[in-house]
């Protein structure tokens, strides 16, 4: 049986990529075969999902994906090998590259960052660094212009097919910049990434697979999804289990785990637990960090990551506010509403169900004209509780609830004097 230090030693870091994760042989919970639809198309798409679920690590298993395929290469094993996508990738079309693959962080270029204009500055030098390393000659023209014009020039040289794109944190610059009441400030911002994205159709032929990500939906691209060149899966079915864990995905990788953190909340030796007390576990987990459902079917539920991970690292396990102590409130919120009266709105809606029409999902507007409860939705705060149906058999609305106790704890903190004073995100 595996000691507590050891068991600790094998729990991935939210910080780690999927390289680093697979090389030190870290717990990876095989997510691959839902990449398989999702790379198959090279439309342009964007997932919205809250911090802490796992999209650094999306990403950046499809970043070393389209670097390096499923082959050994440089003297090793795929980091692949043994995964889903091992016996996926060769029956995919376009699979053999060579792909430029252009990873980029808003959120990470924005660290000490003054102004939005310093921001473009650093957004093309990075595009300018990404065609040096590939050996890519370009003339950026238009230096001036900042956050397009490496990109374009970049676009100009490439063969057809050639690009990946992968975008994560893409609303960091607004949340950064941008007051909710500034609508000058804000339409500014919105127009220097709203051209940088427009590239992906005005450029299309160039892409071979593209995705952005973020936490939160809160500008006007409406000209944008309108204008077929982002597609939002964030409530497709395909995706509903792609980021979280499942209640059997926790049975299957982390069985020693769950054995060591039933034993110390049981108080008997390890060697004497027994099924009915990790199932047990099990059920707690869920009550406190599962319940996230992304798209409304009871099979989707999924546990929060960090949660999960900061519990297993305790020694001495114990239910606490792991995610929200890590995240917080998320800034767009707290600008929006200081004195948290969201907080007493939504605790006086605790055991009932707000009714949302399905189409405000993937409604996609200014800070001001968001209703609060699809905010609350896209932040972790709440979650699909059921769906109803129209009589076509189409979705047509759906009923948002608290997901689970360490949500209901959090907001009860934040209800206190002491919550509000607490340094939130």
């Amino acid at each position: 049986m595996a000691t507590y230090e050891e068991l600790v030693n094998q729990l991935p870091t939210e910080q780690l990529d999927f390289v680093d994760l697979r090389k030190q042989g870290l717990v990876y919970v095989d997510k691959t075969r839902y990449l398989d639809w999702l790379i198959d198309s090279s439309q342009p798409r964007i997932l919205f999902r809250p911090d802490g679920f796992g999209k650094r690590l999306l990403v950046s298993t499809l970043e070393e994906l389209f670097l390096h395929g499923v082959e050994p290469y440089d003297g090793h094993d795929s980091y692949f090998k043994g995964l889903e996508m091992e016996t996926l990738w060769p029956k995919q079309r376009q699979h053999e590259g060579p792909f430029y693959v252009l990873r980029l962080n808003f959120k990470e270029l924005l660290q000490d960052c003054k102004s939005m204009k310093e921001f473009k500055e650093r957004l093309n030098d990075k595009v300018l660094r990404f065609a040096s390393d590939a050996h890519l000659e370009i003339k950026n023209k238009y230096r001036d212009l900042g956050v397009i014009s490496a990109f374009e020039s970049l676009l100009d040289v490439v063969p057809d097919h050639s690009v990946v794109l992968l975008v994560e944190n893409f609303e960091a610059p607004l949340f950064q910049f941008c007051e909710p009441n500034d609508n000058d400030e804000l339409q500014k911002i919105v127009r220097s990434l709203t051209s940088f994205v427009s590239n992906l159709k005005t450029s299309e032929s160039k892409f071979r697979f593209s995705l952005i990500t973020g936490s939160t939906s809160l500008w006007d691209w409406v000209d944008l999804f309108y204008g077929n060149v982002l597609e939002d899966i964030s409530q497709h079915p395909t995706v509903a289990l792609l980021c979280g864990f499942t209640r059997e995905e926790l049975q299957r990788y982390f069985p020693e785990h769950l054995r060591y953190a039933a034993a110390q909340l049981a108080k008997v030796p390890l060697a004497e637990v027994t099924e009915p007390q990790v199932e047990h576990l099990l059920d707690e987990l869920c009550a406190w960090y599962g319940g996230y459902n992304f798209n409304g079917s009871e099979r989707c539920k999924v546990l929060s990551p960090t949660s999960i991970l900061s519990f297993f690292r305790e020694r001495q396990p114990s239910f606490q506010t792991y995610w929200f102590d890590r995240y917080g409130v998320p800034e767009l919120l707290r600008k929006l509403d200081p004195q948290y009266e969201w907080v007493k709105r939504l605790r006086s809606e605790e055991g009932k169900r707000i009714s949302r029409q399905y189409f405000e999902f993937s409604y996609h507007c200014l800070f001001v004209d968001m209703p609060e409860s699809i905010m609350l939705f896209r932040a972790g705060f709440l979650t699909v509780a059921e769906v109803s149906f129209n009589d076509l058999h189409l979705v047509s609305g759906a009923k948002l609830g608290i997901p689970n106790k360490e949500i209901e704890t959090a907001l009860a903190r934040l209800a206190s004097a002491e919550g509000k004073a607490r340094p939130q995100g």
